[in-house]
């Protein structure tokens, strides 16, 4: 009897923590505002659209959620410093590719050029162990980049940006603590340290102050060729009509729904189906096992009013 349970118990189990861990992975709005802007009001960086015909996702400044399609050759995206609205507090955020040399190898790592304990990240950046940088060469890093290259606090490190020694481990919300991130400050970078390309994630302007940025600014900046992440439209996003441009419609995320739960629906089938084989199987040996013993007692002598 409880081996026929727990047929039946295990895989509903399975098919329930399933569920519950996809649900767990997405995050809420408060989530996103806490983990990619902090106590920041905004976020402006490069989208990447090929014309003025296009919307961002309100929750994902990175996602286009409408677009005519239109592929315009005399576009030009807007840098998204050339976008910032007056009255805020700007908090810049780089990306570097850097190396370090392990051997006679260069190996890649990523840097930040942020100012990453500022108030306005709490909730973003958050400080894990050691200290503070005071010093010029002073720095923080990742964990990750702490076990990767198997560093201690006041260690040297050097790497094509310069040498620096870490004094402290940081996290970053919106990222794994296993990838290897130099974090520096602004002018510890040398000035002639190529940039990349401009990307998403080359260059982000993070806006401090009272205002918050509207929906009607994110289009405008959409417009541009810049994303907006903006807490007041993430905490309270636009209705669907205003999340299209004319000669296009919303992009609708029900097929990844449907094939998310149809994909749910199909493992729960063939658990149903295994628990079926299972345990018309222990019923089969049960009946033989209960026909054996009646037939034992029967040859013994049992009666009727016994065997029945």
């Amino acid at each position: 009897m409880l081996f026929r349970s727990l047929l039946i118990m295990l895989p509903v189990a399975g098919m329930t923590g399933a569920a519950t861990l996809y649900q767990s992975s997405q995050r809420t709005q408060e989530e996103i505002v806490r983990y990619e802007l902090g106590n920041t009001q905004a976020r402006f960086s490069a989208l990447p659209v090929p014309s003025a015909d296009s919307l961002q996702d309100p929750l994902n400044d990175g996602v286009i959620a409408s677009s005519s399609g239109r592929y315009d050759p005399d576009f030009q995206r807007t840098n998204p410093a050339d976008a910032l609205p007056a009255g805020y507090e700007v908090l810049p955020q780089r990306s570097l590719q850097l190396t370090t040399g392990v051997g006679a190898a260069l190996v890649s790592l990523q840097g930040r050029e942020v100012d990453a304990l500022n108030p306005a990240f709490e909730g973003k950046y958050s400080l894990l162990a050691g200290r503070v940088p005071h010093e010029g060469t002073e720095v923080l890093v990742s964990p990750g980049l702490m076990a990767r290259f198997h560093l201690a606090f006041g260690q040297e490190f050097t790497t094509s940006a310069g040498t620096f020694v870490p004094v402290g481990t940081i996290r970053d919300a919106s990222a794994a603590d296993s990838n290897s991130i130099l974090y520096l400050k602004a002018g510890q970078a040398p000035a002639d340290l190529a940039p990349g390309p401009l990307t998403r994630q080359s260059v982000s302007y993070y806006l401090v102050g009272p205002e918050p940025i509207t929906w009607q600014q994110i289009k405008e900046a959409n417009s541009e060729g810049v994303g907006v992440l903006s807490r007041s439209v993430v905490l309270d996003p636009p209705p669907a009509g205003q999340r299209t441009v004319p000669g296009s419609r919303l992009h609708d995320n029900t097929p990844v729904l449907v094939s998310v739960y149809a994909t749910f629906g199909l493992v729960g089938a063939l658990a149903l189906l295994e628990v079926g084989l299972l345990a018309g199987a222990a019923f089969a040996v049960g009946a033989k096992r209960q026909a054996r013993a009646l037939a034992l007692l029967a040859s013994s002598g049992a009666g009727t009013s016994t065997i029945g």
